[in-house]
C-alpha cells in the first residue's frame, strides 16, 4: 500500500503516517519498493505468532519478491 492508501484507511494525516513508516524503515519493520509501496519485512513476521509466514502455497516468498509491486 502507498502511504496514502493506509493513512486513509488508519483515518490519520498523511504527513504523520510518512513519518511514522520512515521510521519503522530504519527498524527494518517494514520496505518500500521503488514505486513508493510498503510491505511489512518478513524478519518481523515469525515474531508475531512464533510460527514462520508462509504464501498460500505453504512456501516463504523472500522479501524483495515480495514488494516488487505484486502486493
Amino acid at each position: 500500500m502507498t502511504a496514502t492508501q493506509i493513512a486513509k484507511a488508519i483515518d490519520y494525516q498523511i504527513e504523520r503516517t510518512e513519518m511514522a513508516l520512515q521510521r519503522m524503515e530504519e527498524t527494518d519493520q517494514v520496505l518500500r519498493n521503488a514505486e513508493g509501496r510498503w510491505a511489512i519485512g518478513n524478519t518481523v513476521m515469525p515474531q508475531l505468532n512464533g510460527h514462520a509466514a508462509t504464501g498460500g502455497n505453504g512456501k516463504s516468498q523472500s522479501m524483495p519478491d515480495a514488494v516488487d509491486g505484486s502486493i
